[in-house]
């Protein structure tokens, strides 16, 4: 038996594919990691803490699990998630951020009727122990071949660059970190290297990806043990946001708050990149 394995869970909404996975929790309990309705955790994109309308709970969504099968109870890997829209292929008709694919892919499912020819990844991951195995690259290339072979154009990713949260570049803008480059030629960040190397383009940006508002509560107990006691901005470390694993306590966010309307908001950026499944080619 090869010691790792894909799950796939096609065409469904995320309320049902957290249906299917709380009836696997008794001989998979790896699926807790994505079950749980915390605020900031992996299985609550849709969480009450963003700013606008984001119907991820209804928009229809593909998922990909990498399972290690070698040890005695079964793990995840790695994964992913992806969504899919009608594209145009134009730079100024893309999404507005990760929130934005998420609401063009549920209003386009459910109102506009338009045939999708893209897919939208809206979530790649591996777990620490797996980390520097070339997982990730993985993910990408088993969505893109999902993609290629259901007749796909494209693949495109709001990609949420790590630089962005390391310290030495919290005043920088994704289109700032967007050009950032090493001194052997490859982009600084690691996962336009990734994307870059693979075949992708970039594309465009976006400052308002992500838009989250919380109580200052709850920003407390689900993102940040930093105290947030005046108003105005503040510089935190996000080591108890669930969705970014341990490395949380290494990334730092500006935040503004507001203690008389006791809210704490903050934004995450997106690099576009985008994969031509017409004309690329992938290996796992």
């Amino acid at each position: 038996m090869d010691q790792f394995v894909w799950w796939i869970i096609e065409n469904k909404t995320h309320l049902e594919i957290i249906d299917i996975l709380n009836a696997q929790k008794e001989s998979r309990p790896w699926v807790n990691y994505f079950t749980s309705e915390s605020l900031m955790s992996p299985g609550n994109l849709n969480s009450a803490c963003r700013i606008g309308y984001v119907p991820f709970s209804n928009c229809k969504q593909n998922c990909f699990y990498y399972l290690d099968q070698s040890r005695y109870i079964e793990t995840i890997a790695a994964g992913g998630i992806c969504t899919e829209i009608y594209w145009d292929s134009t730079p100024e008709n893309l999404p507005e951020g990760w929130q934005g694919s998420v609401r063009r892919a549920y209003l386009e499912s459910k109102i506009d009727e338009k045939k999708p020819n893209t897919i939208v990844a809206l979530l790649a991951f591996t777990l620490s122990r797996y980390r520097k195995k070339g997982f990730s690259g993985k993910v990408i290339s088993k969505m893109c071949i999902y993609g290629k072979e259901n007749g796909y154009d494209y693949c495109i990713i709001p990609t949420l660059p790590p630089t962005q949260f390391e310290k030495p570049f919290i005043n920088m803008t994704v289109d700032e970190i967007a050009k950032l480059k090493r001194d052997d030629g490859h982009y600084y960040d690691y996962w336009l290297r990734l994307h870059t190397q693979k075949g992708a383009q970039i594309i465009g940006t976006d400052k308002k990806s992500h838009r989250f508002v919380f109580s200052i509560k709850d920003f407390s107990k689900h993102v940040s043990s930093c105290p947030v006691n005046t108003s105005g901005e503040h510089l935190v470390t996000l080591d108890k946001a669930l969705s970014l694993g341990r490395n949380g306590k290494n990334m730092w966010q500006k935040v503004y708050v507001n203690i008389e309307q006791d809210i704490v908001q903050f934004d995450w950026g997106c690099i576009w990149v985008q994969y031509d499944l017409k004309k690329l080619n992938f290996n796992l």
